[in-house]
């Protein structure tokens, strides 16, 4: 194992305080960009790359299976499909945020800036959000332990990720290569929206899209705690243009299988 001395774990130190820095800087001047900059009009369609468009096909029926696997419906209330959206809303969200939809120039160097995070979460360890989940190795962790966060305490729900149980005490680094995997990464998401569930439950929530969407971005489901918080709002005003297309991208995925089963069942007679 390799050992650092003094000097190098000095500068260790000061580049990930200078990493921390510069994010605080780049979210004031996205803040500030805000204010002055007009939203995208909300009848206009939601940005969304063709890299990421052939992606999200080619993964659809992959989808449709972690709805069906993590959706605990008889706590949810809500159906597979409905669950299925939700995933595949927060995907299309996660995407590409406000910031790059007000200004298409910045959209070629999204892909750069998301690849810096999973880097820096790769050689040294930090906890930077990794996409095309964003979701942190923190979180991903705790999703494998079992556990939920509530008011207060730590909770656990009975969410497992299948093959990933000797991971629980995992490195951020670790974590951040599993889910920087994009199938992976969906995985991950889709039981972080099942815990989601469970904590709606825990604080007597009707489960809805914006539920589970507001627990994935900010780890609240209260209609108080998410109105009280501006960032929360925004996220679920922009997840609402993506509602469309995350709906007509699960219908068509149910009707393509409704149609391979009614194909098989005609061979077998």
């Amino acid at each position: 194992m390799p050992r650092f001395t003094a000097s190098a774990c000095g500068d260790l130190e000061l580049f990930v305080v200078n990493m921390s820095r510069l994010r605080l800087w780049v979210t004031l001047i996205i803040g500030l960009a805000a204010l002055a900059l007009d939203r995208v009009p909300p009848g206009q369609a939601p940005y969304v790359r063709p890299t990421f468009a052939r992606w999200m096909r080619g993964e659809r029926a992959h989808l449709l299976r972690l709805a069906h696997r993590y959706n605990p419906a008889d706590v949810s209330g809500i159906g597979d499909r409905e669950f299925a959206v939700v995933l595949a809303t927060v995907l299309y969200n996660e995407h590409f945020g406000w910031f790059e939809e007000t200004l298409p120039p910045v959209q070629p160097f999204t892909p750069l800036y998301q690849q810096a995070q999973v880097e820096a979460n790769l050689v040294f360890g930090t906890d930077f959000s990794v996409w095309p989940a964003n979701l942190r190795p923190s979180v991903a962790r705790e999703i494998l332990r079992g556990e939920l966060p509530l008011p207060g305490q730590i909770g656990s729900v009975p969410v497992q990720v299948p093959g990933a149980q000797g991971y629980t005490n995992a490195s951020n680094s670790v974590l951040t290569a599993a889910i920087a995997v994009p199938s992976q990464a969906a995985e991950y998401l889709a039981a972080n929206l099942a815990r989601g569930v469970y904590r709606a439950r825990a604080e007597r929530v009707a489960v809805n899209w914006q539920t589970l969407a507001a627990w994935h971005n900010a780890g609240i489901v209260t209609p108080r705690a998410i109105a009280s918080n501006p960032a929360a709002t925004d996220y679920l005003q922009r997840a609402a243009r993506y509602q469309p297309l995350a709906e007509a991208f699960v219908d068509e995925g149910l009707a393509e299988l409704h149609a391979v089963l009614y194909r098989e069942a005609r061979v077998v007679q």
